[in-house]
């Protein structure tokens, strides 16, 4: 998935710095083909999710998670996910 994306890791990372997220590695990320759509869809079916933004980071649509249980029990979290075309980013 990783070469469906056109852009280098440096150029993804910024997109995730300008998102607050200043201290990733590559690795710290997942790709999904899930659009950004979908996770607003899955975001109905989390056991909490408090808030969702639509955001822009480096000329790149995203769409942000606040407040995030995706099951009963576990710790909550964000979820930043990050659209670079045929291909998403997220970080939790």
């Amino acid at each position: 998935m990783r070469n469906d994306i056109t852009l280098t890791d440096e150029q993804i990372l910024a997109a995730f710095a300008a998102a607050g997220h200043e201290y990733l590695d590559i690795d710290d990320l997942a790709l999904t083909r899930e659009t950004l759509a979908d996770f607003k869809i899955s975001a109905q079916t989390w056991a909490e999710c408090k808030e969702v933004s639509d955001e822009e980071y480096e000329g790149y649509k995203a769409v942000e998670f606040g407040g995030v249980q995706v099951s009963p029990g576990q710790p909550r979290h964000a979820i930043t996910v990050i659209d670079f075309g045929a291909v998403r980013a997220s970080y939790k």
